[in-house]
């Protein structure tokens, strides 16, 4: 049964398996993907993996595979994952490895797979239209058709359990015969694509689930030739999936989180008649859900949406359902039938709290079996990262020359001397040295010692500020391998989180102007980015916000730093005195503004020109620069008269007291040019 549900920043699509024992959740966030394998009995996890490079998964199906060429050895759980290259992968559940990897038959992303049970065959439709019968065990491609007069690439694949009748689904429904691949029957069933299509036990009805759709369509298979509609099952949001009950009974997942139950794909009149003639159509009205489950948190009476569901026959009939995030989902299964009958609606009120871990004592550790995939337990980790072996021999005893040089120096031990200082005793036994930090960092970070990495980040009696520095220091070369090593350990060990969170905040704060302008950056914390989804659920919007302002007053910290230690030194000139009494004539002048200001102001402006065409204020120039200097000087005077004119006139409205003030000024102004002209 497939899920899939999910916000804008993590979607999420949960697969189980036929005999609801093993779950496939695949995660996409932030164009990143994994595969998450649970082991629903356990409820622990099993597999971890990741696709390959520049591919994307489309869907993956459940299915069982023989081992060995010519498949006389047991069978083996594997998950069929499609990817948007046209490949197909068969993950085994059992060690986490890629067995094989179906490929040549689709030239385009594939859209579903499903298994045919019992046997070596399965089949697959690609956005390329073709739909595939691969032999499984061989990796080759038996048949290959297509669905005639189709506008639109199927979707979605849907098989009958006796396997005669396959269903190809776009936004219609067409059936084939696997036996000789005819096509039976076509017929319209939604407006949107369909993404879900299942039997029912005993074949006779297929019921039917579209995106932005709030109806589950379900038809009469009776004569596949003919199929019928029967009443459609009707919920108040869209559907995200369904399941069917080997008894019948029928629960659809609502994208709200709720659960609805029916106790039967079709109501009972139609369940006795839908057999007899075909050329009356009976109008049939939607059925609402007899029954809705919904799970409230104990703690905020807030609702908590489910995120899966699934039928459990053994040992006793039951709905086996999951909540909360997706990558630490909780799983409960319960009853749905009391005396034979439907339960009633109920509001199951549960903790927040996740119960699906373990404890680490009880477990094994996990260890990777390829570059994209690991096998790990869900009571260490929920991405698993494989530890160095300790260079312990098998005596007990410590291999010297196997050792390194962080074991080396852990062996020796520092000790004060009595007569040393207080102070050099304390420098020994108490905080570490930043600058012996740094190197012993950059030095693990560029020889890949795991162990003279664990030595600085295992030292407990740093501070923050310590951290600041020391990442301060750090090579940008060094950036991402020293933050790819810190979630690492932060997925690995969750009781190691508060203590990394301030190493991992340290270079994102410090480098993030470098790390903006790696371009695969995204994929490679996305691992990490799930682990925080799933910490910060419970209080997303408040720690978000936290998060936000913090990188922000650490900018602006940072910038503030920065800018005081390169501010620049005031360097101030010493000329003569009469340079200094102008310019502090200059500067009062314009300190101390006044309605008649305006003049003083052309006055000054007409110095600078002056100064600048190379004129001599003092008089020292040469006669014939005095000459040229004098009938500029002129020109301007002229000018400044005329404009000093038009200020009178303009300023005739003001107050007689400031009227005499700008005469003065004008008259001590037309003075300095005359004397400057006799000069």
């Amino acid at each position: 049964m497939k899920a899939h549900l999910g916000t804008a920043a993590v979607s999420a699509t949960y697969t189980y398996s036929a005999d609801q024992a093993y779950l496939a959740v695949t995660q996409t966030s932030a164009d990143a993907q994994h595969i998450t394998l649970w082991k629903t009995a356990a409820t622990s996890v099993i597999v971890d993996h990741r696709p390959p490079e520049h591919t994307t998964v489309a869907s993956v199906a459940w299915g069982a595979v023989a081992k060995g060429k010519k498949g006389t050895q047991p069978t083996v759980i594997v998950l069929a994952i499609c990817l948007s290259n046209g490949q197909i992968q068969l993950l085994s559940a059992l060690d986490g490895k890629v067995m094989s990897t179906l490929s040549g038959a689709h030239s385009s992303p594939v859209n579903d797979f499903v298994f045919v049970p019992d046997t070596a065959s399965a089949y697959s439709c690609g956005q390329d239209d073709w739909i595939v019968k691969w032999n499984v065990a061989k990796g080759t491609v038996e048949h290959k058709f297509k669905v005639a007069d189709s506008k639109a690439s199927p979707q979605k694949l849907g098989l009958s359990p006796d396997a005669s009748l396959l269903a190809v689904c776009d936004s219609s429904v067409t059936l084939f015969s696997t036996a000789d691949h005819r096509q039976v029957a076509r017929f319209p069933a939604h407006a949107s694509s369909i993404t879900t299509a299942r039997f029912t036990a005993d074949g006779r009805r297929l019921l039917t689930a579209a995106s932005a759709d709030r109806f589950v369509n379900v038809y009469d298979l009776a004569n596949p030739a003919h199929p019928q509609p029967l009443p459609a099952l009707s919920l108040d949001a869209n559907v995200v999936t369904l399941a069917v009950a080997p008894t019948d009974q029928v629960t659809v997942l609502a994208e709200d989180g709720t659960l609805g139950l029916w106790s039967s794909a079709a109501p009972p009149a139609a369940s006795s008649g839908s057999a007899r003639g075909k050329k009356k159509r009976t109008k049939y009205s939607a059925r609402v859900p007899e029954a809705t489950w919904r799970v409230e948190a104990k703690e905020t009476q807030e609702m908590v949406p489910m995120t899966s569901v699934a039928f459990v026959a053994e040992p006793e009939p039951r709905v086996l359902f999951t909540r909360g995030a997706s990558l630490n989902p909780v799983f409960e299964a319960l009853p749905y039938l009391e005396n034979g009958e439907l339960l009633a609606s109920e509001t199951l009120i549960r903790s927040t709290q996740t119960a699906h871990l373990v404890g680490a004592a009880q477990s094994t550790h996990g260890y990777r079996q390829s570059p994209g995939t690991a096998v790990v337990h869900a009571g260490d980790t929920d991405f698993a990262k494989p530890q160095l072996a300790s260079s312990v021999a098998v005596n007990g005893t410590v291999d010297e020359q196997n050792q390194s040089l962080a074991e080396r120096l852990a062996q020796l031990k520092v000790v004060a001397a009595p007569n040393a200082p207080a102070s050099a005793a304390g420098a020994a036994a108490g905080k570490p040295d930043v600058t012996s930090l740094h190197v012993i960092l950059t030095q693990a970070l560029h020889s890949s010692d795991q162990e003279l990495l664990e030595t600085v980040l295992g030292t407990s009696s740093l501070t923050y500020d310590m951290i600041m520095s020391t990442v301060r220091k750090l090579p940008t070369a060094q950036v991402v391998p020293f933050l790819t090593a810190l979630m690492a350990r932060f997925q690995r060990r969750h009781t190691r989180a508060d203590h990394l969170l301030d190493w991992i905040r340290a270079v994102i704060i410090v480098h993030c102007g470098y790390l903006l302008t790696i371009p695969d950056l995204v994929r490679k914390l996305s691992a990490f980015y799930h682990v925080l989804e799933a910490r910060v659920n419970t209080a997303r919007d408040l720690v978000k916000l936290q998060g936000r302002l913090e990188l922000v007053l650490s900018q602006m910290e940072l910038q503030h730093t920065v800018a005081t230690d390169d501010s620049a030194m005031l360097v101030v000139n010493e000329d003569d005195e009469g340079d200094d009494e102008a310019a502090d004539g200059m500067y009062e002048d314009l300190a101390n503004p006044s309605r008649g200001s305006a003049s003083t102001l052309r006055h000054v402006q007409r110095r600078a020109t002056l100064q600048q065409l190379g004129e001599d204020v003092n008089g020292y120039d040469d006669d014939e620069e005095e000459d040229s200097g004098d009938d500029d000087v002129d020109e301007m005077a002229v000018d400044s008269e005329k404009s000093d004119a038009s200020d009178e006139e303009s300023g005739e409205e003001d107050s007689d007291e400031s009227g005499d003030g700008d005469e003065e000024m004008l008259d001590g102004l037309e003075d300095d040019d005359e004397d400057s002209d006799d000069e």
